[in-house]
């Protein structure tokens, strides 16, 4: 289910980064912001603090997390949070993903991405934080893989996690590994999928990835996270984001032969 967190709420992810963050938001006569094309809209929604027991063991860790938006928001930089779902039935989660205004950059020209987070309690996991990026045109995220950047939490460190995920240097250096892939032609994507174990159906992608046009490795990406954008759950959706990711490393990209022809056969 959908909570507001405390005083941040929700936004629709298609909408602008403009304007305050938080419920006590004014309205500016300022020029709006132009790192997105709208103005977002909040989404009502109860609040998970009024839901959530002291007993619970998801609040400590999700108190430490609103200290830290705060704490962004006090210096400007608050992100602005796309979703906050909790499930409290076993083996149940809470995760809450958030999404920078201002660390933005094109991986092509008028194809922007924004630095993001997903703060996470997954079934028996301890709480983690993964860096996030945020894309625009589709609303797609791409969660970082494993190996490079993710940044386990727990209850203690979880807010120099999120410090991380949005600062510049970690927001920057998945931007090149974007935009290397967006110059890399994908000649085999089924073989990429089944090396990198993608847990979506293959011809889910590979229908997305005929109707996106983009044969390059990025546009492979952006397959299947456009596929995981409509999973069920939010643990569902960050494993095939994570999946997505994991198509960008050195052991799949060299799976793939380099034939001219594409094989699109699942």
């Amino acid at each position: 289910m959908r909570y507001q967190f405390g005083e941040f709420l929700l936004h629709r992810p298609e909408a602008s980064l403009s304007g305050r963050r938080t419920a006590v938001r004014e309205e500016s006569d300022s020029p709006a912001d132009e790192s997105l094309p709208q103005r977002l809209t909040e989404i009502p929604a109860p609040d998970l603090f009024h839901a959530l027991e002291d007993w619970q063991a998801d609040r400590p860790w999700a108190l430490e997390l609103h200290s830290t938006l705060w704490q962004l928001e006090l210096e400007g930089a608050g992100p602005y949070l796309l979703d906050c779902d909790w499930n409290n039935d076993p083996p149940g989660h809470l995760v809450v993903v958030g999404v920078a205004q201002s660390a933005v950059a094109e991986v092509r020209v008028g194809d922007v991405v924004h630095a993001g987070f997903v703060a996470a309690r997954i079934g028996d996991q301890a709480p983690a934080v993964w860096q996030r990026s945020y894309r625009r045109v589709c609303a797609n995220g791409t969660l970082a893989d494993l190996q490079h950047s993710t940044l386990v939490a727990g209850e203690s460190g979880l807010g120099a996690a999120v410090h991380a995920c949005l600062g510049r240097e970690a927001f920057h250096a998945q931007v090149a590994r974007y935009r290397a892939a967006a110059q890399e032609t994908v000649e085999d994507p089924l073989l990429r999928l089944r090396r990198a174990d993608v847990p979506i159906p293959r011809e889910t992608v590979l229908l997305n990835f005929r109707r996106g046009g983009d044969a390059s490795l990025w546009g492979l990406v952006n397959a299947v996270t456009a596929a995981a954008r409509e999973l069920p759950d939010w643990p569902a959706r960050l494993a095939a984001e994570r999946s997505a990711m994991s198509l960008l490393l050195p052991g799949i990209r060299a799976a793939d032969p380099g034939r001219r022809g594409r094989n699109m056969e699942v």
